[in-house]
């Protein structure tokens, strides 16, 4: 055990200086800066608040009806048969808020999630295209880790070879 663990720190040194020799010329992106910062970015978000401000306006409509109804169920001026029947539609619009609470989230969310998904597919075209035009070796998004890189300068094999070797040293 402590000698594949040996082994492997040994190959991930060979592997950080094959990666200071291969990948001289480095980049950074923030993609959720970008995100926040673009035009697309800029126009999903004032999207997505429009769509929450309708949901919340039908929202707001539902739940100041279930309030009438609540109130004159409170009152005291129903009879027993039209207190029952208010109860039960009291009820009815409870669960009708609620849904449509729950299916305007959800609809809210995917929505955001599409829009998002579209722009970092356009952000990281972007990056490939930016980092080919100058000649960079890898781009790292800031809390990803790399999302562009040279295969010209892919060390995997060198890595795997390597690493057959030493195992097989192992083995006997």
């Amino acid at each position: 055990m402590k000698r594949s663990i040996l082994i492997f720190a040994g190959l991930l040194i060979v592997s950080l200086f094959s990666l200071n020799v291969y990948a001289s010329n480095i980049a950074f992106v923030n993609l959720g800066k970008a995100i926040q910062t673009c035009k697309a970015g800029l126009d999903a978000k004032s999207y997505i608040q429009r769509m929450a401000n309708v949901k919340k306006a039908v929202i707001d409509k539902k739940a100041n009806a279930a309030k009438e109804i609540y109130k004159q169920i409170k009152s005291g001026k129903l009879n027993a048969k039209d207190k029952k029947s208010k109860e039960e539609l009291y009820q009815i619009k409870l669960k009708d808020l609620e849904r449509y609470r729950s299916d305007a989230v959800a609809e809210i969310q995917t929505k955001e999630k599409d829009l998002t998904s579209n722009i970092i597919e356009g952000l990281v075209q972007t990056v490939k295209i930016i980092a080919k035009k100058r000649n960079l070796d890898a781009v790292f998004e800031t809390n990803q880790g790399v999302i562009y890189w040279n295969n010209a300068k892919d060390i995997t094999k060198d890595v795997v070879a390597a690493y057959d070797k030493e195992y097989a040293k192992s083995k006997k």
